[in-house]
């Protein structure tokens, strides 16, 4: 599947961080604990419908265990009855939740910027604004910034599933990715596109290490929502001519006949 030329960030101006996306050109890698989806980056890894050899290639896959506690751990899962593995499944995932929170982050856009419901949930029913990405230039910029840095930014599609798959033998690459960009067929509409940040040195991340700042060129377009204040029209067209005047600013329009949205230019 072809990757999608831009992206999109459904943001609102009443929250002072996300204009911080405008004002500064700033993002953040959000930590999975903050998400509004309770299945999100916890699906879990199902012991019980794993072979020997599965459950081999999952824990040297996974940070955070040595090689004696690999074997350990395997010993004792094969000698324990299926109550005592589901109750040992249970504690290792909620260990593997822990790290993907305190590890990894998660800056999350969508392949659309068009769609009603997102301007509903996302950008303050349709009162905020959404930032269109230059998805190419993006991505050098995270490939470069990977190269330089003791961080590794990579691009993942959401993949959307009518229930739990089985994360060993479905995916043989690396199941915690999975676990992060699995979600509910209910999100299908959303058509996420998920930048996934971790420390190469496997440390935690804290507050720093997720905020980022964007080179100029990356953020294209900012589209305002079709129920925005005239007020925050002119503040944003403001910040626009002052720093990024090769941004285009388009306003966000009822279509008359149909429940769609039309852009139109907006001059400032």
């Amino acid at each position: 599947m072809k990757s999608p030329d831009y992206v999109y960030k459904y943001r609102c101006w009443d929250d002072e961080h996300h204009r911080r996306i405008i004002t500064h050109g700033e993002i953040y890698f959000t930590s999975a604990a903050s998400f509004n989806d309770p299945f999100d980056c916890s699906i879990p890894i199902q012991y019980t419908l794993m072979s020997k050899e599965e459950m081999l290639k999952y824990f040297k896959n996974t940070n955070g265990y040595s090689n004696q506690e690999i074997e350990s751990l395997i010993a004792s899962l094969i000698k324990s009855g299926e109550e005592n593995i589901n109750n040992i499944q249970r504690e290792h995932n909620k260990d593997q939740i822990e790290y993907i929170r305190n590890k990894l982050g998660i800056f999350s856009v969508s392949e659309i910027n068009n769609n009603i419901l997102m301007w509903s949930h996302y950008s303050d029913s349709h009162e905020g604004f959404c930032v269109e990405f230059d998805a190419i230039k993006l991505g050098k910029y995270f490939s470069y910034f990977s190269e330089k840095n003791d961080f590794q930014i990579e691009r993942h599609p959401a993949i959307y599933r009518e229930s739990f798959p089985n994360l060993i033998s479905e995916y043989d690459n690396n199941p915690i990715i999975k676990q992060l960009t699995t979600k509910a067929s209910d999100w299908e509409y959303e058509k996420e596109v998920r930048y996934i940040i971790r420390n190469k040195r496997d440390m935690d991340l804290n507050n720093v290490d997720r905020l980022h700042f964007l080179e100029n060129g990356i953020i294209t377009r900012i589209i305002l929502g079709c129920q925005m204040e005239l007020k925050y029209k002119i503040e944003i067209a403001k910040i626009l001519r002052s720093k990024y005047q090769q941004i285009d600013l388009l306003q966000a329009k009822k279509c008359e006949n149909s429940f769609e949205l039309k852009f139109e230019k907006w001059d400032y």
